[in-house]
């Protein structure tokens, strides 16, 4: 499936976000998931279906039965989502790569609410910012 950089309601960090993800590899002979250790990544970006990472390690792209299942805090709430590597792209020092969400409609709606609360938060902090930057003008004046 293509990656979604036109969903509506992506969400682009002015700085990226760090988080972890484990690899998990769905090993159907034995009927059981495998999981590794943790890794460090950074999230650039996130919606509802999806996400844009960076991170040292070199993936693998269209692997069967392998997923990510990636972590990470945004303000005071814990965002998980598992998902499959649909691109990837290198990097001068890392790798980035694009994540499509395998989640059920009710994480979806959850990542939803989250990306409402900071986009209104980021709206409510910018009149701020202009109000100090126009009072430090008019002080100079």
């Amino acid at each position: 499936m293509r990656y979604k950089r036109q969903e509506s309601l992506r969400y682009q960090f002015p700085k990226p976000i760090d988080g972890t993800f484990v690899i998990v590899v769905d090993n159907m002979k034995e009927d059981k998931l495998q999981r590794s250790d943790t890794g460090r990544l950074q999230i650039i970006d996130l919606s509802p279906g999806g996400m844009k990472i960076t991170t040292a390690f070199d993936l693998p792209l269209n692997k069967k039965n392998f997923l990510l299942e990636v972590s990470c805090m945004i303000g005071e709430e814990e965002v998980k989502m598992m998902g499959t590597i649909v691109w990837k792209k290198k990097q001068p020092h890392d790798y980035c790569y694009g994540v499509e969400g395998i989640e059920n409609d009710e994480k979806e709606q959850e990542i939803i609410e989250i990306l409402k609360k900071l986009h209104v938060n980021e709206k409510d902090k910018k009149p701020i910012e202009t109000e100090k930057e126009e009072q430090t003008e008019d002080n100079n004046e």
